[in-house]
């Protein structure tokens, strides 16, 4: 009987480290499949930010492309710029009749119309300069003379011109343009100042009717921003100081003597939007 449970025992502990091997080799072949599960898993997950990554660059590229700046084409350009202008003028004038004290008939004014209108073509001196010819209407040149309510018309301005700039194109989007004009102011009398010549004239003074002329020099700042190469819009801010001759008679006039001398100094300041294309 003992025999029988002693030959039991020992069958049961043979089976036993028999069985130990082969438990032992599965789970080492099991985990040996988890660890491979471990390392393959990071390979897939590793597809998504390369992906994500590419698209990142994708889009970077077209901010890039979306915000690049336009480059004008260089060459021959014709400008065509309305604006608005204020002036802080005024006129130093005097009249004298025989042996009386002159009378003074200066004064400041500002202008009663405020729209004008500029062209230009200008030619490249190399880059970054250009030189050119434009001219300004100002229409009917009416002012209006402080602390009276009423307006004084001396006729219809045109301003002929040469321009010299310089473009600086190093800014993100835009061109920044620093610049003058400088040239020959024609006043074409009407209006009031007609009037005043007609009236001189009838009294033998030896005036006449012809365009009165003036010089001015006006340095400006604008931005330019282009939106083809072959087109740019224009801005800016510029300031004119200039003179113009209306009157500088001195005679005997039916044996009285008798002397006009009327100039107008010009200060103006004005704002401009338009376009150019180039040609």
């Amino acid at each position: 009987m003992n025999r029988g449970w002693l030959s039991l025992a020992c069958l049961t502990l043979l089976m036993f480290l028999l069985a130990s091997p082969a438990e032992a080799k599965r789970r080492k072949k099991t985990k040996k499949v988890d660890v491979t599960a471990e390392v393959e898993e990071p390979a897939q997950s590793e597809a998504p930010p390369e992906a994500s990554e590419e698209t990142a660059i994708e889009d970077s590229d077209e901010a890039d492309a979306s915000t690049q700046k336009i480059k004008s084409k260089s060459g021959m350009v014709f400008g065509l710029a309305p604006g608005l202008y204020f002036e802080d003028s005024g006129r130093d004038g005097s009249r004298k009749v025989a042996i009386n004290e002159p009378l003074d008939e200066s004064g400041d004014y500002s202008s009663a119309n405020l729209l004008s209108i500029n062209a230009y073509l200008l030619f490249p001196l190399g880059q970054p300069t250009r030189f050119g010819f434009g001219l300004r209407y100002a229409g009917n040149y009416k002012t209006e003379p402080e602390g009276d309510d009423t307006s004084y018309s001396y006729g219809h301005m045109l301003d002929l011109y040469a321009q010299l700039e310089y473009i600086i194109d190093s800014l993100p989007l835009v061109d920044l343009i620093l610049g003058a004009r400088a040239g020959l102011s024609t006043l074409l009398p009407g209006g009031d100042f007609a009037d005043e010549i007609d009236a001189l004239q009838a009294q033998g003074v030896d005036v006449w009717s012809v365009p009165r002329l003036g010089g001015f020099i006006a340095p400006l700042v604008h931005v330019r921003l282009p939106l083809h190469e072959n087109f740019a819009l224009r801005g800016g801010l510029s300031f004119t100081a200039g003179r113009m001759f209306l009157f500088n008679t001195e005679q005997t006039v039916q044996g009285v003597p008798f002397a006009i001398d009327w100039q107008l100094n010009i200060l103006r300041y004005g704002f401009t939007v338009g376009a150019e294309v180039a040609l």
